[in-house]
């Protein structure tokens, strides 16, 4: 028995709405990958602002209380003497900004550090801290010493 009025769909019909359904599925597969792009990107900002500015507080709030101060190679790395005679040394090493006592430990402070900068502004006893993170990110301050000896024997 066959009805007169028999409905359905027809194989162009069918391969019509397969092709606009692969090209809804492909749409929102690549809205959903760069969504999840540009998520990781922000995270990773953030990630790194926030390792910049421990790194700046750290640095400079142990700094303030340095007996000696010294910045050698290029003014990359800085070395102090607290007034317990700890002798601290941070430095940058393969992105990451290095704390060292004593000659021991080399602890990360922070992780995604492009550059670090010390200058020293002797007549203010001052020094001046610029560190900038992998994604541009910079932060600088400048840190008065309470009681500088700007040369040090190390």
């Amino acid at each position: 028995m066959r009805y007169k009025d028999e409905r359905g769909f027809t194989l162009l019909e069918l391969i019509i709405a397969v092709s606009l359904m692969s090209l809804l599925v492909v749409g929102l597969h690549q809205i959903t990958v760069f969504s999840l792009s540009s998520w990781r990107r922000a995270e990773q900002e953030v990630d790194i602002q926030q390792n910049v500015a421990l790194a700046v507080n750290h640095l400079s709030r142990e700094l303030r209380s340095a007996r000696e101060v010294r910045i050698t190679d290029g003014r990359y790395d800085i070395y102090f003497r607290l007034t317990g005679g700890k002798r601290i040394r941070y430095y940058l090493n393969n992105q990451q900004l290095l704390r060292d006592v004593n000659g021991n430990g080399h602890n990360i402070v922070a992780y995604g550090i492009k550059r670090v900068h010390f200058k020293e502004l002797v007549e203010n006893s001052m020094i001046y801290i610029e560190i900038q993170g992998i994604t541009g990110y910079g932060l600088a301050t400048a840190v008065h010493l309470r009681s500088p000896e700007m040369e040090m024997d190390f």
